[in-house]
């Protein structure tokens, strides 16, 4: 799997509906894609820095016929191990809360919004 960095907003877009199925967003100011050897592209991870070496993760996802193969994993790739990463994980989405552990993230608080209980976790040297 390559990750690229993708700058089409609208492509971004159409994969961020096909896995969320909504389009009421603003669209994360750094967008990576994984895409297999075939060029297929599988899922993507998009976020925003919050300083130079601080990167919060908004949305990371799965294409729908790509999901249930191990495809999440690149999200490792993408990770660096000078930068903190943070993001939350919704507290019922429990494939991806476990993805998120075993990848070197920590929990570290929990946050209700918009009535679901999300908790909050972060990658970094220091806890990664």
């Amino acid at each position: 799997m390559r990750i690229e960095t993708l700058d089409d907003k609208d492509e971004y877009r159409r994969l961020h509906e096909l896995v969320f199925g909504k389009s009421d967003f603003d669209v994360p100011d750094v967008v990576h894609v994984g895409i297999r050897s075939d060029g297929v592209t599988v899922g993507f991870v998009a976020g925003f820095w919050l300083a130079t070496n601080h990167f919060y993760i908004q949305f990371a996802g799965v294409l729908p016929e790509h999901q249930k193969h191990g495809h999440l994993r690149y999200l490792n790739s993408v990770l660096k191990d000078d930068i903190t990463y943070d993001l939350m994980v919704r507290n019922t989405n429990t494939v991806a809360l476990g993805m998120v552990l075993k990848v070197g993230f920590i929990p570290i608080g929990c946050i209700m919004k918009d009535n679901n209980l999300y908790v909050q976790v972060q990658r970094s040297l220091i806890n990664g």
